[in-house]
């Protein structure tokens, strides 16, 4: 993750944005202790049955 930010602030990005599951607690934990804000979901990203499933795709982005 540091590589990807140091590449992020040489290449003038915005901001990194990465996704996972909502029941993915492991990468949230991850991209949280990393610095990552939850900005986004998508009730259907994966399947019609998301949200029923308890599958619902998060978005996290690190602002640079």
């Amino acid at each position: 993750m540091k590589v990807a930010k140091q590449h992020a602030i040489k290449k003038r990005y915005r901001r990194l944005v990465l996704e996972t599951q909502s029941c993915n607690f492991p990468a949230i934990s991850f991209y949280l202790k990393c610095g990552f804000e939850l900005c986004g979901f998508d009730l259907a990203g994966y399947s019609n049955s998301d949200l029923k499933n308890n599958k619902v795709r998060l978005e996290f982005h690190y602002l640079i």
